[in-house]
């Protein structure tokens, strides 16, 4: 395989050279094109904790990367900080280990920073947007198996897609490779590949699920995103000098059919709010149910499924505690509301080791999105194999509602409780919940089952 990869070099430079139309890419700007990828573009391995049958393990994840400044700045795609063991950086034929600057969930990308001895080369960005009909060199360095060479090919741009608030180029690339890099005639960055996922967030989960999730996100299909995308989350993640908090509203939405903007008399854009939850942001600002967003800090939304996306990019990417001034259709009628927006909520969570169970406090969100019955109590996120909540048949998502008869409104009541239990070693413990709307009892032995404390 390396000897046959290495024979189809030549044939990719020539490609390049016979080009889309005469002068448009002569060997003469091959060649410092080529020169500043061997400078500017590196090779990267990715070690990502993650779990086959339980058990914990890695995946390596091969990547390239581009040097945004002097200092061993390093702007790449997406790595996950919540599963990230450790990074290495290859250049010159030297091995660096680098650390995570920060990671973009809503933008997809990361910086990583090394410690050079010597100032790098930065690779220059394209101050222009990639019309349809561009044609761009993609390039890519290879690992140590292939001693590093760099691969180059030709890729016309078929046209531009939005896509929240990413802009992708649609390539007739044959494949795409993880942080490929696209440049224009002049050698500078016109886009990035990426692992192009839907970024799903939940407000109760397992680290089982947490890290499936992640790791999910770092496999997504690769697309590319034009410079302009590329940039804003870079300097995002530079300014803070950490990832970027993900911003919450506190609203559930839907898109606008026309059918339903018809029924409103409403121009076909926009989304539709469907839940404001209780002490959110959304409802101190007077966001109700049903109301419709069409505008955001003065961006008006699109049709459809657009419109869904960018507004949750929107908000997701705005900065924590700024202002949004939203533009709304109530009863008819257009208002202006601002808001700002609050952190993705951290809800607690209680592993109680000698039950071999988690729980973990529920609020409206939690309460409404789950269907739950009843609004107070804690919710069951994990069971342990063989523990004894196992053994007494305990579920992820049963809400607890008593323990030895007493209610348990909150996790600080679970926290008290079953910390007196465990104090008085008590042999049976009594729980009362819900699955789904049917209520259950169910009784916990400690002694069955019961695992080492970790």
């Amino acid at each position: 395989m390396k000897n046959s990869l290495k024979a189809i070099f030549p044939f990719l430079l020539i490609a390049a050279t016979v080009g889309p139309s005469a002068g448009f890419m002569n060997e003469d700007r091959i060649r410092n094109i080529k020169e500043a990828a061997r400078e500017s573009v590196v090779y990267i391995e990715v070690s990502c904790l993650s779990q086959e049958e339980d058990k914990d393990t890695e995946e390596v994840f091969k990547k390239n990367g581009i040097i945004v400044s002097e200092e061993g700045y390093i702007l790449t795609s997406f790595i996950s900080e919540e599963i990230l063991s450790r990074i290495k950086v290859f250049m010159d034929s030297r091995e660096y280990t680098a650390r995570l600057v920060g990671s973009d969930k809503v933008g997809r990308i990361s910086v990583i920073k090394i410690e050079p001895d010597r100032k790098l080369a930065p690779l220059k960005f394209s101050s222009s947007k990639t019309k349809p009909g561009d044609w761009l060199l993609g390039l890519y360095r290879l690992g140590p198996e292939y001693e590093f060479r760099e691969v180059f090919w030709y890729n016309m741009v078929n046209g531009i897609l939005p896509e929240g608030m990413a802009d992708l180029l649609l390539l007739g690339a044959v494949f795409m490779n993880d942080g490929m890099v696209m440049v224009n005639p002049g050698g500078e960055v016109q886009g990035i590949c990426v692992p192009f996922y839907d970024l799903t967030l939940y407000l109760t989960e397992t680290r089982k699920m947490k890290i499936r999730r992640e790791m999910e996100m770092m496999n997504a299909g690769l697309k590319c995103m034009d410079v302009s995308s590329v940039i804003r989350s870079c300097r995002k993640i530079l300014k803070e000098g950490r990832s970027p908090e993900i911003a919450w509203l506190g609203v559930t939405l839907a898109k606008l059919t026309k059918a339903q903007a018809e029924g409103l008399r409403l121009p076909h854009r926009g989304v539709s709010i469907t839940k404001v939850f209780k002490d959110s942001r959304a409802e101190r600002a007077g966001l109700k149910a049903n109301d419709i967003v069409f505008q955001v800090n003065g961006r008006t939304l699109p049709r459809d499924n657009q419109a869904l996306k960018l507004f949750i990019d929107l908000v997701r990417s705005s900065p924590v505690d700024r202002k949004l001034k939203l533009g709304i259709v109530r009863d008819g009628e257009e208002r202006w509301i601002t808001v700002k927006p609050s952190s993705y909520p951290e809800l607690k969570k209680q592993r109680s080791a000698w039950l071999g169970l988690t729980v973990q406090e529920i609020n409206d969100a939690v309460y409404t999105s789950l269907n739950l019955y009843r609004n107070q109590g804690v919710l069951v996120v994990e069971v342990e194999q063989g523990s004894p909540a196992f053994h007494a048949e305990l579920r992820r998502g049963d809400l607890l509602t008593r323990i030895q008869t007493q209610p348990l409104p909150d996790l600080s009541a679970w926290q008290r409780s079953t910390g007196k239990l465990q104090e008085e070693k008590a042999d049976t413990i009594i729980i009362n919940l819900y699955r789904g709307n049917e209520a259950m009892t169910r009784v916990i032995q400690p002694a069955l089952g019961q695992k080492k404390i970790r």
